[in-house]
């Protein structure tokens, strides 16, 4: 029982396509965050996606087979394009625990945020990190509120 646990996490961003694709991308973005929030539940995974200036950015954790699978069904989703997958690592506990998909989306303190975040951390797509992403995400959550899941997982204080 005092075996060191660890939590398989990988991070991904891309360029989305849905402003592109449909006329109505917030109920698109809806349809996908009920999708991803049931999927991850089943499966034991939580994270976050960042939906914003053209891209996304998601940070999944949890088992990993489970998020791998997750990881080929969204290299498949026509929805997005040009993703560049970060390097997986284990760490000691989930960043996201409380969330199957937190949610950051478009906002003008979102906005105003990602850019202030960009030029202090010097952020370049082509160089960014799972830590920094999962920063930006939750950094982001703060300053606007993540949209929780519906049904929150469940959380143990030992009643």
């Amino acid at each position: 029982m005092g075996r060191f646990m660890s939590v398989f996490t990988i991070a991904y961003h891309s360029r989305n396509l849905i402003e592109e694709q449909t006329l109505d991308s917030t109920a698109e973005v809806q349809r996908l965050l009920e999708q991803s929030r049931a999927r991850n539940e089943r499966l034991g995974i939580t994270g976050a996606l960042l939906f914003n200036e053209g891209r996304f950015v998601q940070v999944l954790e949890g088992d990993e087979a489970a998020v791998l699978e997750v990881m080929d069904i969204i290299r498949r989703d026509p929805r997005h394009t040009d993703i560049d997958v970060l390097p997986s690592r284990y760490v000691r506990e989930r960043t996201f625990a409380q969330w199957s998909m937190a949610f950051v989306g478009v906002s003008p303190q979102a906005k105003n945020y990602y850019r202030d975040f960009s030029l202090r951390e010097k952020l370049e797509w082509t160089s960014s990190t799972t830590d920094l992403l999962a920063a930006l995400i939750l950094d982001l959550i703060m300053v606007q509120g993540a949209v929780v899941p519906r049904r929150p997982r469940a959380q143990h204080h030992g009643r």
